[in-house]
């Protein structure tokens, strides 16, 4: 009698959809074209004697034309139900709560300043509470943060940010389930969208940035609201346009642009501050965390989907949402195309390369895909890791800036330290799971061909997910193996020499499972040819097996070995009981930059 298991998949919102409502399940040995499918389931005179530069009278903006926005200025990281960490904007209240927090509340510099003054480019400094002084390592792990986005932006502005760390954000205790938020200092400018499109022009680098931004429409921004010229955002990138001042000085300037942005997360949460050694799977990636938050208060903001919610909001873009379109948009059509101001339907950033896609819902995350739009989409949606601004993390999982992060942050009129390498995610599925096989110590690789060469391995992703049945592979140990075929000759050459050979851990994993991403530091560069990237499940494989995809077009590209790499074969594919074989791809994925 032939055993047979639903198979569905739990999305994030709890909601069940089915993807194929039965499979069978057989055991017997994985060898070529057989297996067994699996159903996958401080002060003014502080800031003077650390070396902040005072607020400047003759500063670059408008004063008439500037207002703070504080009802619009923040975000929330909480929990959901089922343990995702969600990142949406925070409500009037909450922004304004933030706001009106104590300005004589103590603080002290923990940037190291003596650095900081022979340090070219972005400097932000880091403003912290007696109570974070408690807790080094979370201290220790807001400097690295900053030090990642410092590393990255050429941009000579100092930006000021206030952190806390521990019960109570700089005083006043977290609501249930709050792992921390941020303030991001918010402003509006009235009727300043062609003086921003000229700044735009004036700073641009290169060829293709000048081309872009003289694509911009001439003085009017048409939205799917309406035409505008008001534009609001976080006041570092106002500063990185010469709109306001290069150099922040928070009691200066707080009488026009409010506190100065600020962060601060809940110490009752359980997180891992250091990455370097993988991230623990029941606790939740700080670093990662920090330089999302972080991320926000550089410019990653979005308005959409605000007059939904306020109706009496002006409409206002972001320097985000110029570039924000339908899925379409060209080049040709840059001048005229409509910005997104309204939440839902597909949203992608567009600037002159691939399409990237973006989160659609309203700023409470209601509405679209469920997330707030100053995000890009979540990866649980697409099956794809875009960059930093993701909306959601699950413990275990670490992320980390990508090129398109580094690619929204260019065109918001940022310049970057080195030019942003094209990159490319290299695939043969579908992103979605069929089936699945499972062996002891059992290697699986899958062929991928870069569209061009020189190409660097950065990333490899996996789809991971618990099988029904089987033991949770959360916490197990797999071996990442990497190696390459120059001569592309379509089939793994006997005992390759391995480029990558490294033991990572399964992080926490949703009910739906997820593709998984593992840096590779100082990956492998290929000139020709083809790259080979799988993982070996331990013996026993203790619940970790190898999720397949059977309705995308079949690429023929996946191959197993069961004596550790001497002799691969494949292609791969599944067979049930009666025989009936089914072609599959695997879901094993390689990010490369050229």
């Amino acid at each position: 009698m032939k055993k047979r298991y639903a198979f569905s998949n739990q999305s994030r919102r709890g909601k069940t959809r089915v993807l194929r409502r039965w499979v069978p399940f057989i055991v017997i040995s994985f060898v070529l074209l057989q297996g067994f499918i699996l159903p996958v389931p401080p002060s003014a005179a502080q800031d003077a004697v650390l070396g902040v530069p005072s607020f400047e009278d003759d500063a670059a903006f408008d004063s008439s034309s500037l207002s703070a926005v504080p009802e619009a200025d923040g975000f929330v990281r909480y929990e959901e139900v089922d343990g995702t960490i969600v990142c949406r904007q925070a409500t009037p209240e909450e922004s304004l709560a933030m706001a009106e927090r104590d300005p004589d509340f103590p603080l002290h510099t923990i940037s190291p300043i003596r650095l900081y003054q022979q340090q070219t480019g972005l400097k932000i400094i880091l403003r912290g509470t007696a109570q974070l002084n408690n807790f080094p390592d979370a201290r220790a792990a807001f400097l690295r943060a900053a030090a990642a986005w410092e590393g990255l932006i050429k941009t000579p502005i100092t930006v000021v940010i206030d952190v806390d760390f521990g019960t109570t954000r700089f005083g006043q205790p977290y609501p249930s389930g709050v792992l921390g938020s941020t303030s991001s200092q918010s402003i509006a400018f009235r009727s300043i969208y062609a003086e921003i499109r000229s700044r735009l022009i004036a700073g641009a680098s290169t060829a293709q940035e000048t081309s872009l931004y003289n694509s911009l429409p001439a003085s009017t921004m048409p939205t799917d609201l309406g035409p505008t010229t008001d534009v609001m955002g976080a006041s570092a990138v106002f500063r990185a346009l010469d709109l306001l001042n290069p150099v922040a000085n928070p009691d200066g300037e707080r009488s026009q642009l409010g506190p100065p942005p600020s962060i601060g997360f809940n110490s009752t949460f359980k997180f891992d501050f250091d990455p370097s050694d993988g991230i623990d799977p029941d606790k939740i990636d700080f670093d990662a965390v920090a330089v999302h938050e972080i991320g926000h208060a550089l410019g990653f903001t979005s308005n959409t989907g605000m007059r939904e919610l306020l109706p009496s909001t002006p409409v206002r873009l972001t320097l985000w949402d110029l570039f924000r379109f339908r899925p379409g948009t060209t080049m040709s059509t840059l001048a005229t195309a409509q910005r997104i101001l309204s939440s839902g339907g597909e949203q992608m950033f567009f600037v002159a390369g691939p399409e990237v896609p973006l989160s659609t819902g309203r700023p409470d995350g209601s509405g679209g895909d469920g997330n707030q739009a100053s995000h890009w989409k979540d990866d649980t949606l697409i099956r794809q890791y875009v960059g930093i601004m993701d909306p959601t993390l699950a413990r275990g999982e670490r992320e980390t800036i990508t090129n398109n992060d580094l690619i929204a942050l260019d065109s918001f009129g940022y310049e970057l330290k080195t030019a942003v390498s094209p990159i490319e995610e290299l695939s043969t599925d579908d992103g979605t799971a069929e089936g699945g096989a499972m062996q002891d110590g059992v290697m699986v690789v899958n062929r991928l061909t870069p569209s061009k060469y020189p190409a660097t391995l950065h990333t490899i992703r996996l789809f991971l997910t618990r099988f029904n049945g089987q033991p949770n592979p959360v916490g197990k140990q797999i071996r990442l193996i990497v190696f390459a075929d120059p001569t592309n000759s379509g089939r793994p050459p006997n005992n390759p020499q391995r480029l990558v050979n490294q033991w990572v851990t399964i992080p926490s994993l949703p009910a739906s499972g997820t593709f998984v991403s593992f840096n590779v530091q100082n990956g492998p560069t290929i000139n020709s040819g083809d790259l080979y990237v799988g993982y070996q499940a331990p013996a026993p494989a203790s619940g970790v097996g190898f999720p397949a995809d059977s309705s995308g077009p079949q690429r023929q590209r996946g191959f197993f070995s069961t004596n550790n790499g001497m002799t691969f074969t494949g292609p791969l594919a599944l067979a049930d009981q009666q025989g009936n074989q089914t072609p599959v791809n695997m879901m094993i994925r390689a990010v490369v930059a050229y």
